[in-house]
């Protein structure tokens, strides 16, 4: 009687633990789905008034969305190596913007001479749009998207240029 009792307690916490583990996947899932497609959002320029919403990048060029933060070491060393590979990077948007006050993003932009390169956009992610969608935890965090704005790779660390070509030519 104690063995059907014993079995009986361990099959209740499978089923519980099995049906825990379907609810808690089937979260996941849901939640990766949701950033699958460029998420629309705005972001304030430079120039501190003017908006740049994310579904204004182009449909048919690849993405790179970098969340940074000017005093962080990997953000500026990620950032170097977008530069030196700028130009096989020339088809591809650039968008790097940071939840930093905008006094820090301007002397990053300055030091960086960000504003030479066509193809990258700077601005700060003022209402925090950026952090709270892809539950950012630390620096950089890089969202890359192909060319119909598909989700490709999240990687949330700095990112060597390998796997950033890798997951643009997917």
């Amino acid at each position: 009687m104690k063995k059907i009792f014993l079995l009986t307690i361990i099959g209740l916490a499978c089923l519980g633990a099995i049906s825990w583990a379907w609810g808690t996947g089937k979260q996941f899932r849901s939640a990766q789905s949701g950033i699958a497609s460029l998420p629309s959002y705005n972001l304030l320029l430079m120039d501190s008034s003017s908006l740049f919403n994310t579904k204004q990048l182009a449909v048919g060029h690849p993405t790179i969305l970098m969340y940074f933060s000017p005093d962080c070491d990997h953000c500026q060393e990620q950032t170097k190596n977008l530069i030196k590979n700028i130009e096989a990077l020339k088809d591809v948007q650039i968008c790097l913007f940071t939840p930093m006050p905008l006094n820090e993003m301007k002397s990053f932009y300055q030091s960086f001479h960000l504003g030479n390169y066509k193809n990258i956009i700077v601005a700060q992610d003022h209402k925090f749009s950026f952090y709270n969608f892809f539950k950012v935890s630390a620096f950089p965090c890089t969202a890359i998207y192909d060319g119909q704005k598909k989700l490709v790779k999240l990687y949330r660390e700095e990112v060597n240029m390998n796997r950033v070509f890798r997951a643009i030519h997917t």
